[in-house]
């Protein structure tokens, strides 16, 4: 899962590569899991990143996939390295955790590097030109970025520990509200975050953050997405009961659990990202798959060790999602 994994990058690679599979080939090694029969189809991954948080298309044969000091790029054809975090003195790992595009051109990605060294964490923002990436300057107030969100060129921001603005020359410090884990903006003045912390969402309206939901007892919110001003879902783990729908819903001015997804509620039915590329055509992903019709959600079977960390959907019949396990890039064509 995304959110439980990221900080482990480190001892995974430290403690060893036993616990992960060098190679993201197809499922006929007679060791690996049963035979999978479903719509979800294994891409080959480049070797080097030992799992993947983020991914984003900008059209079906152009796409990017981030993680533990890896940047991927498809081609429309297979995944390849696209950057490398460099190894520098002092700083050993790159964390990646989300990335976005605005026009082929101009690309981000979130995140943060550990100084092995010292035992510092510090935020990383990279930007993409078209030729390379670069690091931007490091923005004072946090120690790590988890998501990016642009409306475009000129208006993007990232979460994590705080929230930081980019007003198309710089970025700025906002605010340190929660542990941002994931945003969503319908406009300049109608943004939403949630946090990891006692299921709390904020709201913002041009001018401030506002918390408009705080549930102590709640689950901890990874992932947010509208498919209108007015209707919007937010997904995560309940780590109190066990028991509690991991799913949100926004509708009528009001948040409230989405009771009715398949294959009941509790831990199995986490929910680490959600994306739509229409308001009949969405998908959820953690521990199951859901796709969403319009009216309803229903679980596809993915691979028996393919845990999608995040997914993109371009259309009804072809979106992406990256995870770790055995398979961490999956390609659904049904």
């Amino acid at each position: 899962m995304k959110k439980l994994f990221r900080y482990f990058c480190l001892t995974a690679l430290l403690a060893g590569a036993a616990l992960y599979f060098s190679s993201c080939d197809d499922d006929d090694d007679p060791t690996g899991p049963e035979p999978y029969d479903g719509p979800w189809k294994i891409a080959p991954c480049p070797e080097g990143p030992s799992y993947l948080n983020g991914v984003f298309f900008l059209n079906p044969n152009s796409g990017y996939a981030v993680g533990c000091d890896y940047i991927l790029k498809y081609d429309g054809t297979a995944w390849k390295v696209n950057y490398k975090y460099p190894e520098k003195e002092g700083k050993k790992i790159g964390h990646f955790y989300d990335v976005t595009f605005t026009a082929v051109d101009d690309g981000w990605v979130a995140g943060g590097w550990y100084d092995e060294e010292n035992n510092i964490r510090k935020s990383l923002i990279m930007h993409y030109d078209g030729a390379k990436w670069d690091e931007c300057e490091s923005i004072p107030g946090s120690i790590s970025w988890e998501c990016v969100f642009f409306l475009d060129e000129n208006n993007g921001w990232v979460g994590g520990y705080g929230i930081a603005r980019w007003d198309g020359k710089e970025w700025h410090y906002e605010t340190n509200v929660g542990f941002i884990t994931d945003m969503y903006f319908n406009s300049p003045t109608d943004g939403w975050a949630v946090s990891k912390y006692s299921e709390r969402i904020y709201h913002y309206d041009g001018t401030t953050w506002m918390r408009v939901h705080d549930d102590p007892w709640g689950i901890e919110l990874y992932s947010i997405w509208f498919t209108s001003p007015d209707h919007g879902w937010a997904g995560g783990m309940d780590c109190i009961s066990g028991t509690q729908s991991n799913l949100m819903e926004y509708r009528n001015g009001k948040w409230r659990y989405f009771l009715d997804l398949p294959g009941g509620e509790g831990i199995r039915t986490n929910i680490d990202d959600i994306h739509f590329s229409a308001a009949d055509c969405g998908w959820a992903v953690g521990y199951s798959t859901f796709f969403w019709d319009g009216t309803k959600w229903r679980e596809v079977k993915r691979p028996p060790d393919g845990y999608p960390n995040a997914v993109f959907t371009l259309s009804e019949e072809d979106a992406w999602a990256v995870g770790d396990g055995r398979y961490r890039i999956m390609h659904y064509e049904p």
